[in-house]
């Protein structure tokens, strides 16, 4: 984790413009008095010039953050890509054409995103004909797709929403690449104040493809607090390469999901934990600008981009392979 201890006062908070962000060049941060106590921050640049400063945890705390040490095969250099809100199928797209990338040219890539408009994706095993009024969702302006990941049915809005892809040995177990990223966003959580912890694995029985909506049930090793689920997370492998994305909510929207079951049951109750709850005051762009800056600092981003696509990162063909499977009825409606 790359934050640098220097004492030089009183953290101060610059309104952020999240359109235009840019996270500072070192990814260095400091510590100063606060209270009595220490407190740690991260800072950012905007395109602007200006200066944010992310306030974190006191210095104490952040010594006490669980370890995070690499895991076997885990990649020595990150790059961070912070992308701009798009479609459904684009951000699906966009997550697969790395994934690629990672098995066939040893990239790491931290993506952090958002969505053009109100969206609802299903897992790929997830059931969704006779299941889900996707007429109805698209009627009323809400982009639907189905994700190259496992899982249960989520609504995007109002959230932070990331995405690692990095090259996996085929004959590694998906579990360790799971626990290693997970513990990375506890981290990036317990940095934040977030009261987070792993869900234990042997908590609950494993939730089916058309079980609960995702925010509904957590699954074993997802990230927890008391108040409920933090983080909703899926995943998918190919032979050299490992996909984990999910969502991080700033408030929980996940009520709606329910108006749109064909089958009027009783709605799933939420276990959604928003970290809005811990954050404090600030409109959403500050908030997901504060959660994309503590995420940047432990994964240790060695090099970062604010495009839609580098064209360094992804090979365009494989991108362009990749949303006409993300577009296509028959991937849509494959159950």
């Amino acid at each position: 984790m790359r934050v640098a201890m220097n004492f030089l006062g009183k953290p101060g908070t610059i309104p952020v413009d999240a359109r235009c962000e840019r996270p500072e060049p070192s990814g260095a941060g400091d510590c100063g008095p606060s209270g009595g106590r220490q407190r740690c921050t991260i800072r950012r640049r905007l395109n602007s010039g200006k200066l944010i400063i992310v306030p974190t945890v006191s210095r104490r705390a952040l010594q006490l953050l669980p370890d995070a040490s690499p895991a076997p095969h885990w990649p020595p250099r990150w790059r961070a890509l912070e992308s701009p809100a798009a479609s459904g199928v684009e951000n699906m797209a966009l997550d697969l054409a790395l994934l690629h990338a990672a098995a066939s040219q040893g990239q790491a890539v931290l993506r952090t995103y958002g969505w053009a408009r109100p969206t609802v994706s299903f897992g790929r095993n997830e059931a969704v004909r006779g299941v889900w009024d996707v007429e109805a969702m698209e009627a009323d302006g809400v982009d639907v797709v189905r994700r190259p990941t496992g899982g249960r049915a989520l609504w995007h809005g109002r959230e932070v929403t990331y995405s690692v892809t990095m090259p996996w040995p085929a004959d590694r177990a998906w579990r360790e690449a799971y626990d290693a990223v997970n513990q990375r966003l506890l981290q990036a959580l317990l940095m934040l104040g977030v009261p987070a912890r792993l869900h234990a694995r042997d908590a609950l029985p494993a939730v089916s493809p058309d079980g609960p909506t995702c925010f509904a049930a957590p699954s074993a090793g997802e990230i927890v607090a008391d108040a409920g689920k933090v983080a909703g997370s899926a995943v998918w492998r190919t032979s050299g390469g490992y996909l984990q994305h999910g969502s991080i909510l700033l408030h929980d929207d996940q009520s709606q999901l329910s108006s749109y079951r064909y089958e009027k049951m009783r709605p799933d109750a939420s276990y959604a934990a928003p970290v809005s709850a811990w954050l404090g005051a600030g409109d959403d762009a500050t908030l997901s600008s504060r959660v994309v800056a503590a995420l940047q600092a432990v994964w240790s981003c060695s090099t970062r981009d604010n495009a839609a696509h580098p064209s360094s990162a992804i090979d365009e063909r494989s991108l362009h392979e990749s949303r006409a499977m993300m577009c296509s009825p028959h991937w849509l409606w494959r159950r």
